[in-house]
């Protein structure tokens, strides 16, 4: 994501998962989950 370096998005159908991968220990956070339009909001 523009502006946040250790950010990924990914979209199912009209939903989206903001995500976050901790590589040193082989992590995955998912931080948010939510419809399309609203995701942002609040990051």
């Amino acid at each position: 994501m523009q502006g946040y370096e250790s950010l990924y998005r990914l979209r199912i159908g009209q939903y989206r998962l903001v995500y976050q991968i901790k590589q040193d220990e082989l992590l995955v956070f998912i931080l948010k989950a939510g419809n399309r339009g609203d995701i942002y909001k609040g990051i």
